[in-house]
């Protein structure tokens, strides 16, 4: 399980993720779409703990990033 709460990012003045909730079940297939620059890879750069943030990460999962470099 991953559950992200309340999870912002910025690039300067700019907004890119703003208060963005969700939960990641395990054994389900979860799919992320939107609009080139939307903030997808944005997302999943935080989830791996590429990209300084503000909110909360959390996972049954540890290390994330080793995880996430498989998908």
């Amino acid at each position: 399980m991953i559950e992200v709460k309340d999870l912002n990012k910025s690039f300067g003045p700019k907004e890119v993720l703003k208060n963005i909730s969700l939960r990641f079940d395990n054994s389900k297939v979860y799919g992320i779409v939107g609009e080139n620059g939307a903030g997808k890879t944005t997302l999943f750069r935080c989830l791996a703990g590429l990209e300084n943030y503000d909110g909360i990460i959390d996972s049954e999962l540890k290390p994330l990033k080793t995880i996430l470099d498989f998908c």
